[in-house]
């Protein structure tokens, strides 16, 4: 099999998974989401949060990431986050990933 076709095959296999789980959600229910008929929901206030404590993270203060990375375990919304062009990770995966990768110095700080 091409790789053209693998590729619209796996973004057909997480459209239908993304439909049928009903995280996908159209206009017509009251809901818009970037001017886009049909879209996945991206909550700007979460990435920036996650963007902060990776920032953060990159700047050794590991107690406020790690702050940062649990507030939004408990209270981000559904949505996504791209973690590379065009590769999205669900935005509770991202933040458990984030905190996965912590550096040993990081994971075992007194400050969070």
């Amino acid at each position: 099999m091409s790789n053209q076709k693998r590729t619209h095959r796996a973004v057909a296999i997480v459209s239908f998974v993304l439909l049928a789980s009903g995280t996908v959600q159209s206009t017509a229910t009251g809901q818009q989401y970037e001017e886009s008929l049909l879209s996945v929901p991206r909550s700007q206030d979460d990435m920036h949060q996650l963007r902060e404590a990776q920032r953060e993270i990159d700047e050794k203060s590991y107690g406020a990431a790690i702050s940062r990375l649990h507030s939004l375990l408990r209270d981000a919304r559904k949505g996504l986050f791209e973690v590379a062009p065009g590769r999205y990770l669900g935005m509770r995966t991202a933040v458990i990933r984030t905190l996965r990768e912590l550096p040993k110095k990081g994971a075992s700080s007194t400050n969070a």
